[in-house]
């Protein structure tokens, strides 16, 4: 009976401590998506103020119509899957390849349509809509990789996703700050 009440406490113990670990990799977790968010919207902030006022009010206008437009169509290429394979991957970690796989190939071929769609739709617009749809809209064949970025989170190992990310938004904003040094306009 002594040796049950000892063992007994030596278990929860052990539970609380992996419960702790496991708050604190959540939390770590979180930190590092809220961190990233933070920060991103800081600087997207500041050189869209530096865009709008190279560009002018029409350029700008012409810009942000096409960003806006991308934006509304990616909403159709995710497909509602992220739930999906995020279940799938903590359910059947075997079959990750073949989840992440299938889903990244489905979200491909449904950017490559709606892509498709929207270069027949901009052929009605103005000459300089229509190129910066056109140029805007190829960020739907890059959706498709965010099913890397469920694979990680799900694996609670969002610092990846995180400097990824940020490497790209790096990349993005040295050009665009560069183009605005070069003095481009919308094309």
């Amino acid at each position: 009976r002594v040796a049950a009440l000892f063992f007994g406490r030596s278990r929860s113990k052990r539970r609380r401590k992996s419960g702790a670990r496991g708050l604190r990799a959540i939390l770590a977790n979180f930190a590092w998506l809220s961190g990233d968010k933070v920060v991103r919207m800081g600087i997207q902030f500041l050189v869209g103020a530096i865009i709008a006022r190279q560009l002018g009010a029409a350029d700008f206008g012409v810009l942000n119509f096409a960003l806006a437009a991308t934006g509304i169509i990616a909403a159709f290429v995710t497909l509602g899957f992220d739930g999906i394979l995020s279940r799938g991957l903590l359910r059947e970690p075997a079959k990750a390849d073949l989840l992440l796989g299938t889903v990244f190939f489905t979200r491909l071929a449904v950017a490559l349509f709606l892509y498709v769609i929207v270069a027949f739709v901009a052929f009605d617009r103005a000459a300089e809509t229509r190129s910066t749809l056109l140029i805007s809209s190829l960020a739907l064949l890059f959706i498709p990789t965010a099913v890397f970025n469920t694979y990680f989170e799900v694996r609670l190992q969002s610092q990846y996703i995180v400097w990824a990310a940020n490497l790209a938004f790096l990349l993005c904003t040295i050009v665009r700050i560069w183009l605005v040094g070069i003095g481009a306009s919308v094309p």
